[in-house]
C-alpha cells in the first residue's frame, strides 16, 4: 500500500506535507531607519494530497468517501507514501471525490471494482 490517512489504507497516494516554519510580522514604519519584525510563532500552510483507494461496489465506495468526510476536523496520522509517519495532521476538507467503476482490475485490493479518488485538504498543527 502506499500509505494510510486515519488507518485507512490507500492504494495510491501522491502529495507532501508542508512543514512548520517560523512567521513573522514586518512592523517597520516609513520615515524611521532600519527594520524591525516580529514573531508570530511557527505554523505550516494547508497541503493537498491526492489519493485512490479501492471498493467492492458503488455503494461501498459511497461509504468510503461518507467515512472520509467524516473525518473533517479531526486529528489524523498520515502516513505518506514513503512510509514516513507524520501525527497531529487536520482534515481541512475533502476538496473532491470521485468514484470510477473498473472492467479489469489490475494490481489494487482483492475484489475490487471501483476506485474512490479523493483529494484532501491537510495542514499539520505541530512539530511531526
Amino acid at each position: 500500500m502506499a500509505g494510510t490517512i486515519a488507518a485507512k489504507p490507500m492504494i495510491t497516494m501522491t502529495g507532501s506535507p508542508r512543514l512548520l516554519e517560523e512567521r513573522l510580522r514586518n512592523i517597520t514604519r516609513p520615515g524611521v531607519d532600519g527594520s524591525a519584525f516580529k514573531k508570530l510563532g511557527k505554523r505550516a500552510d494547508w497541503f493537498e494530497v491526492r489519493t485512490m483507494s479501492g471498493a467492492a461496489s458503488a455503494a461501498a465506495a459511497k461509504t468510503l468517501i461518507q467515512g472520509y468526510r467524516d473525518l473533517v476536523g479531526t486529528l489524523v496520522v498520515l502516513v505518506d507514501d514513503h512510509d514516513i509517519t507524520w501525527n497531529n495532521v487536520v482534515v481541512l476538507r475533502i476538496a473532491q471525490a470521485r468514484i470510477t467503476k473498473i472492467r479489469t482490475p489490475a494490481g489494487g485490493t482483492a475484489g475490487m471494482t471501483h476506485a474512490v479518488f479523493v483529494t484532501w485538504e491537510l495542514q499539520l498543527t505541530q512539530d511531526a
